[in-house]
């Protein structure tokens, strides 16, 4: 391996720290014709492969810096070239959702600029966007011919899969699949597809304006390994799959794989990955939480998806020849537990408490009504005096109008991590229980007040109310914390219930979750509550009569009193 010295810790634009780990590799020059970008390793990425690139490529000659910390991908490159520095007699490397497979392309660049071992590049990436892999990789001097592309997705088992597909390859880098026949089936109908398009072998349409359905070859972790000995990374990026990959290859992974760099897209997932590669001796290196912003040594990073790496301790190699990037590794591996101070889950004992106080919830309140509190400028301070002896479920921020009211909530429901996360020290001071998703357990594992539902057992949205409301099997808030509070007073055994100060706007009117936009996202979820509770007797009625939500029967707060 050829040796190289850091030059300097500090970004030559920014004027920031910088991960010493870049200083092992050279930046490059490189002539663009404007029609491609160049990194710092001389990597070329063509413009026309993505829609999302906000300004053009510098024509002439280039001389780029290292990146900047300024998003996730930051400790993306920082895991791909540690684990270029770790190589041995072989570097073999996954991209699971490879979209072009840029991350695999940069894996090449950065061997030649160091060991120069032989590279073995595997590619998974289904539909049109398959074909920018070969593409990226001849323009960057690599045979496709050499390595292992699949036009495929990753799922849990070999043979065929469904996936929400974009028209145009180049925007579509959100795509997702679709796994189960039974979760089939329910997309089929919210997006009204042809599934005899399908059967022949066409792209199907959808009813959202961009996105289409194909049936796509799938093949498993497990068999994409079945030919190595050992990988020394697998970076994964596959639209909230991440968890259901690893559950289903978990074994053969702890084997094989020598680092995993996963882009998460939920608080499920994130939560099983930290309690799936813990419980099997993985080492975890960086854990960010999807949409939250951390104050990491080399800047404050915001991230979109979340990030998490972990190392394969069993795989550490013990070979002489590592001396250079062992002494570099043990110099920066006190990271792994500054940046990532969150524990990993409930301990066994924990998690029976929790099971015991889920179960004393369970029909608490049968026969009573609730009020659900929204906290926004609908909402009144002499409406919340009303609700002195009510019981009542309230979110977010709260705390705000305790100063203008002597009403307090009966509980308090988190399911945000962006919000939770920049006001935990606030809603940790709150004094009554507070009834969270699972992954809530993150911030408040300390506090005696706190009860975590469990885990949705499946990613199948049934209409079946047993599946739908009942927090000791497993549920999720399904996008909103009001969501979340109709939930847990239905399981409180509560059947009358009225929501006061639910808005229905957003700060971002464009916002899209799985191509819809949240606020008709938003509108089917609170329908379905509603059909929920009239299966069993229940009513909602929305209080606040310029509330934008339509799906809920309106009421007036002063005729209930």
């Amino acid at each position: 391996m050829k040796s190289r010295k850091p030059l300097t810790l500090l970004h030559p634009q920014a004027k920031t720290l910088i991960h010493p780990v870049f200083h092992y590799f050279p930046r490059l020059q490189g002539v663009s014709d404007g029609s491609y970008f160049i990194d710092f390793l001389g990597v070329k990425i063509n413009r026309a492969h993505s829609t999302f690139f906000t300004h053009s490529p510098i024509r002439g000659t280039v001389s780029p810096e290292y990146p900047k910390p300024d998003t996730e991908q930051y400790f993306e490159w920082v895991t791909l070239l540690e684990a270029v520095l770790r190589a041995e007699e072989r570097f073999v490397m996954f991209e699971l959702g490879a979209a072009r497979a840029t991350w695999l392309v940069r894996a090449a660049a950065a061997i030649r600029s160091t060991s120069n071992v032989p590279v073995h590049l595997v590619a998974v990436e289904g539909g049109e966007r398959f074909q920018f892999i070969s593409e990226n990789f001849q323009m960057n001097g690599l045979n496709p011919d050499d390595h292992d592309l699949h036009n495929a997705v990753v799922t849990e088992e070999d043979g065929y899969a469904y996936f929400l597909d974009s028209d145009n390859p180049a925007a579509g880098y959100g795509d997702r699949v679709v796994g189960t026949a039974k979760e089939f089936a329910k997309v089929k109908k919210q997006l009204q597809i042809k599934e005899e398009e399908l059967e022949a072998g066409s792209r199907a349409s959808t009813n959202r304006e961009g996105l289409t359905c194909i049936r796509v070859p799938s093949v498993s972790l497990p068999t994409l390994l079945e030919k190595w000995d050992a990988v020394d990374l697998i970076h994964m990026d596959v639209q909230n799959y991440e968890h259901y990959i690893i559950k289903h290859s978990i074994e053969e992974v702890s084997q094989k794989v020598k680092t995993l760099c996963i882009g998460t897209h939920s608080l499920e997932a994130e939560s099983a990955l930290r309690e799936m590669l813990t419980k099997h001796g993985w080492l975890c290196r960086y854990d960010f939480p999807r949409r939250t912003t951390w104050a990491t040594e080399w800047g404050t990073i915001p991230f979109g998806d979340g990030c998490q790496v972990w190392l394969n301790q069993s795989l550490a190699s013990t070979k002489a020849g590592q001396g250079v990037y062992q002494e570099f590794f043990n110099r920066t591996r006190h990271l792994a537990t500054e940046l990532t101070p969150r524990p990993s889950g409930l301990t066994q004992k924990q998690r029976e408490r929790n099971d015991e106080r889920l179960l004393a919830l369970r029909d608490r309140h049968k026969g009573k009504r609730c009020f659900i509190v929204s906290p926004s400028k609908l909402v009144q301070p002499k409406d919340l005096d009303l609700l002195q002896n009510e019981i009542t479920i309230a979110s977010n921020d709260i705390y705000r109008f305790f100063g203008k009211t002597g009403w307090r909530p009966t509980y308090y429901n988190a399911c945000s991590d962006t919000f939770v996360s920049q006001n935990k020290e606030a809603i940790a001071g709150l004094k009554m229980e507070k009834v969270c998703i699972h992954n809530m357990v993150d911030y408040f594992w300390d506090d005696p007040g706190a009860i975590y539902l469990n885990s949705k057992p499946s990613k199948d949205d049934a209409e079946e109310v047993a599946l739908w409301g009942d927090l000791q099997r497993g549920t999720n808030a399904e996008h909103s914390v009001v969501n979340l509070g109709i939930k847990t007073a239905w399981y409180m055994g509560i059947r009358e219930i009225y929501v006061l100060g639910y808005t229905h706007e957003f700060s971002d009117h464009s916002r899209r979750v799985r191509g819809m936009l949240l606020s008709d996202l938003l509108n089917g979820v609170f329908a379905k509550s509603r059909r929920m509770l009239e299966k069993t007797g229940g009513t909602i009625k929305n209080l606040s009569s310029e509330s934008r939500l339509e799906v809920w029967d309106r009421a007036r707060i002063e005729d209930l009193f």
